[in-house]
């Protein structure tokens, strides 16, 4: 009532006039949003149209060519790109249409071309995403039409001469089971030659496919591809395309420093965590700085660093609670401090037991890391008392729970520590 009486003074309340207000001024906010997302070239684009409509031929000839500059200067050659240039060419034919000249005009040719393009840009993009998300929900998309479009591109080389068409042909292609080594790299090289294909956005979700073939190879044995995938990641640092929002994403800066730690880029990963720190979240900054700076120290063996440095996360983030301590875990046990390891491997045990945030899946791939990195930690400890016999048996019972436990979280590292007490070290 109060808002109604300062709004419309002199006038008594009205719940039906009250909601026309709203209504209108609803559609005066959705028009001001419209205005707000066109941009200068669809508003020539527009224009032009009107003008067809009008029949205002000669305004049309003069405003024409600004038009045809204003779309060449779009930085880049995407979907949107070829979007615009059907629709001019569209309002070039019309325009050419209705003079009633018997001439080639090349704007229909270019009509055609433009859409075509577009269309194979737009299925080859919705049919990636689509297997994309059938393999993580399990969901039935089925991109039709696109065995006949994949026919044609591998038929006709003018098409693989687009950049934007050539890279998400690959991008389909790195989803497939034949995608080899070469193809990964000719894949690379495209990203590489053409950075400027895409807007930065689009870009970066490029990029993800990239590296999710990077990581399924290394998940399948092939430790070699780490290098492969720490280049992906300096090339979208290079071309800023993690910074897009002006925030690093708190997910991908962990995954590069884990990353450039396990392949021991111990120079590199140091400059890029003073480089980065200050784009990330003013809100986590301290908190993946100082548990990113401690991983670093871990990794080196500055154990005594590492801890001080975990004293001051905040385990408020169930990421930080659970990798920060198994992060110090890890480091009583390479100090031999059994005491402060069993103490702390009892503790975090149960809360994780207790812990009902965390997915069922996850939470017991923990719990079972805690099992066999005790064992290990007391074959370590105990292993001055043992005979060899007794020594080996325990040491391959360890091996074969390894083999058949699962889920079972950082299995690479177990195995890590559990052949360095095979090599007596």
């Amino acid at each position: 009532m109060a808002v109604f009486k300062k709004s419309f003074r002199g006038r008594g309340f009205s719940g039906n006039y009250l909601r026309k207000q709203c209504n209108a001024l609803y559609v005066a906010l959705q028009s001001w949003l419209v205005q707000q997302q066109a941009n200068r070239q669809w508003e020539e684009l527009l224009f032009l149209r009107q003008l067809q409509e009008r029949k205002s031929d000669h305004d049309f000839q003069l405003f024409l060519n600004p038009a045809k500059e204003s779309l060449e200067q779009y930085p880049y050659r995407d979907a949107e790109y070829f979007e615009r240039t059907y629709l001019l060419a569209q309002e070039q034919d019309r325009f050419f249409g209705r003079q009633q000249e018997r001439r080639y005009d090349p704007a229909l040719q270019r009509q055609s071309d433009a859409l075509d393009h577009y269309f194979i840009i737009q299925k080859l993009r919705l049919a990636c995403e689509m297997l994309n998300r059938n393999r993580i929900i399990q969901a039935e998309y089925a991109p039709h039409l696109l065995p006949e479009i994949l026919k044609v591109i591998k038929q006709e080389t003018r098409f693989r001469e687009v950049p934007a068409i050539a890279i998400y042909w690959q991008v389909w292609r790195s989803l497939q089971a034949d995608f080899s080594m070469e193809d990964y790299q000719e894949f690379v090289d495209l990203l590489l030659v053409h950075p400027s294909t895409f807007p930065p956005e689009e870009m970066r979700e490029i990029y993800r496919y990239a590296q999710n073939y990077c990581i399924r190879q290394i998940n399948g044995g092939q430790r070699d591809f780490s290098q492969h995938l720490l280049k992906l990641y300096q090339y979208q640092l290079d071309r800023g395309l993690f910074l897009l929002d002006g925030i690093f994403p708190a997910n991908d800066f962990k995954n590069i420093i884990t990353l450039g730690l396990q392949l021991e880029a111990f120079p590199w990963i140091r400059e890029f965590l003073e480089d980065y720190r200050q784009y990330l979240s003013p809100v986590q900054a301290d908190n993946i700085y100082n548990y990113s700076l401690a991983q670093f120290y871990y990794t080196t063996k500055t154990y005594d660093k590492a801890v001080d440095l975990l004293r001051e996360v905040q385990f408020t983030d169930r990421y930080y609670d659970i990798n920060g301590s198994i992060m110090l875990l890890k480091i009583y046990l390479a100090q031999k401090d059994y005491f402060s390891f069993h103490y702390f491997l009892d503790a975090c045990k149960i809360r994780m037991q207790r812990n009902r945030e965390v997915a069922a899946d996850y939470r017991k791939s923990i719990i079972n890391f805690l099992k066999i990195c005790k064992r290990i930690a007391d074959l370590q400890e105990r292993s001055p008392y043992l005979s060899t016999a007794q020594y080996q048996r325990r040491h391959q019972k360890i091996e074969q729970q390894m083999t058949t436990v699962r889920p079972l979280f950082d299995q690479w590292w177990l195995q890590q520590e559990l052949g360095k007490l095979a090599r007596g070290n």
